[in-house]
Order: structure tokens, then sequence, then C-alpha cells
């Protein structure tokens, strides 16, 4: 929303007009909107649990308020209000209650936070943002203006190869946990396939953020996902 809105009160209209939308569906009430509809025949026949929706949205909003994320704390918990939220919704919608296959969706619902803040650095760039929290920042010494100005200073590389590791933990635990997990879920944990291989990708370019290839669409990312699927995801390998 905050990518497609031109001030951060029309975002907030966009957000309200959604939850007025998630309303009308739990309260039975007829919704007009195509996707809306959609998501009013999800929730009946998987009986999707509001709350996620609902975390989704204000998970959003407070991204859209925030811009920059002071701290790697603030960044994990808009990843889960947002990204682990929606793996809850897919894990509802397979059917699938188990402990495990949360803690890994929570797990990487966090790298995928990570991912796509740095897959944006430049786009945030041209925002006079930073992608990577302050507090990363500050511990590699790297200054909000060396960022917004793209000065690849080893400082910057060192934020961006902590901040790539954080995701790599997460996705190491996600692996971890997928040990334990119902077969049927594996699908789920699909979106670790792009998650990976931007941290490889990441990797091979020296934790340079501000390469552009970084944010280009992954040509073989179908097969990739078919391999995933025969082979699982185990075949998901980053090396820091």
């Amino acid at each position: 929303i905050a990518d497609s809105v031109s001030s951060t009160d029309i975002g907030k209209l966009k957000i309200q007009f959604w939850k007025e939308i998630i309303q009308d569906i739990y309260k039975g009430n007829p919704v007009q909107h195509p996707v809306g509809a959609t998501l009013s025949v999800a929730v009946r026949q998987h009986k999707l649990n509001k709350v996620w929706l609902n975390r989704i949205l204000d998970g959003r909003l407070n991204g859209l308020q925030k811009g920059t994320f002071a701290s790697t704390a603030e960044l994990e918990d808009y990843s889960e209000n947002t990204f682990t939220s929606l793996l809850y919704l897919t894990l509802e919608a397979m059917g699938i209650n188990e402990v495990s296959s949360d803690h890994a969706a929570s797990h990487l619902g966090r790298a995928q936070g990570v991912v796509t803040m740095l897959r944006a650095s430049n786009y945030y760039r041209s925002l006079r943002r930073v992608s990577i929290p302050m507090d990363i920042l500050m511990r590699h010494g790297a200054s909000q203006e060396d960022f917004i100005r793209g000065n690849l200073s080893q400082n910057i590389k060192d934020a961006t190869f902590d901040f790539a590791s954080l995701a790599h933990t997460h996705l190491s635990k996600m692996n971890d946990l997928m040990k334990n997990t119902y077969k049927a879920s594996r699908k789920a944990f699909l979106p670790a396939v792009p998650v990976s291989i931007f941290l490889k990708n990441i990797q091979k370019l020296d934790f340079n953020p501000f390469e552009p290839q970084l944010a280009q669409k992954v040509t073989l990312l179908p097969l990739t996902l078919l391999k995933t699927v025969c082979f699982g995801l185990n075949t998901l390998n980053y090396h820091k």
C-alpha cells in the first residue's frame, strides 16, 4: 500500500477501506468489491481467522507511518504482522493446525521481511529513506546519508551482511523446524525459495545493496519451485 499511494493519508484511507470490507465479510454482509467477494468465499470455505487479516492491515498501517525502521525489533514485528500472518492464513486454508508449522512460518515471515527491505534498497533511496534498520547501520558506523547517496563503503557492506545474516538465521531455523512438520504443509513454505535465491545473489555480489539486479525477477523461479516441491526445502542452501 505504501508503494502505491502518493501520501500517507491516502494510504490510511485504503487500509480503512479494507478493514470495512473485512468487517462486512465476517458479519455476513454482501461484498461488492471483486477481490473482497473472493476473499469472502475463502473465509467461508476455510474458516479463516479474522485476527490474521486484521493483523496484516494493522502491520501495513504501522509500516506506512514509520517509513524507516529504527530497530531490528521493529522490522521483525512488522514482518510478523504482515508476512507471517499471511503464512498463517495459508496454513489455515490448507487445513494445517500444527505448532511446528506455525513456528516455521514465523521464522519464514521474518526472513521475508528482511529480504523485501534489502531488495527495495534503491527504491527507498529514491525516497531518501533507508531500508536497513537504524540500529544495524549505527552498529557498523554506517551513516543514513551514505546509504541514501549510494556510497558503497565497507561500513555499508558490513551492515548489509549483518542484515542479510538475520534473514539467513531465520531461514535456517525454518528449515530445522520443517523436519517436524506435516509433509502436507511443505507447499505453504514455497516463499522460502525466492528468499534463499536472494540471499545467494547478494552474497555473490559481495553484499552490495545498491546492485540493480537484486530487484530483478528470478527467471528460473518456476523451475526452482518445481524442484523444491519434488525434492523438499532442504535444497535451500546459503552460506554466510
